[in-house]
């Protein structure tokens, strides 16, 4: 449940924010921004760096609090499973 709260941030950070990798890793508890790449790359399928290009390339969500709500939704809806 943490491990997958902890990727939610890691993407929303990587997609709207232009903090560095190694930044956001501090940002989310990790003193090795090593080990927090292995970590977003097995979360996300693929390393931080190329998630982020990915994410930068679509275009932006609609209605920003309409997909933030969307996305904490389905999280908290996946904790009840």
């Amino acid at each position: 449940l943490i491990e997958r709260r902890i990727a939610l941030e890691a993407r929303r950070q990587l997609r709207f924010s232009n903090l560095s990798i190694k930044q956001i890793a501090a940002e989310l508890g990790y003193d090795d921004p090593a080990y927090f790449t292995r970590f977003a790359t097995r979360a996300l399928g693929t390393p931080p760096s190329n998630y982020r290009a990915a994410s930068r390339t679509l275009p932006p969500p609609q209605n920003m609090n309409a997909a933030v709500s969307s996305t904490l939704r389905r999280a908290e809806f996946d904790t009840l499973e």
